[in-house]
């Protein structure tokens, strides 16, 4: 079963250790994907987009506790 985002959830991309902003959820068609931004208030935040084009699907993304 895959995850329900909202708007402003923390999120990693699969296991990886940086904490991303969930911006857009859900894409706008309904088809589940998440547009994601880099400016996470979380200690393990990312910096910057590993791609600023790219959308991701929910079993992509692991919840982060704020």
């Amino acid at each position: 079963m895959d995850a329900v985002f909202k708007k402003n959830d923390l999120v990693r991309i699969g296991k990886n250790r940086k904490v991303y902003r969930v911006q857009v959820a859900p894409r706008p068609g309904g088809d589940g994907m998440h547009y994601l931004e880099a400016d996470a208030d979380h200690p393990d935040a990312a910096k910057r987009q590993p791609d600023a084009f790219r959308w991701y699907r929910a079993d992509e993304l692991t919840p982060v506790e704020r």
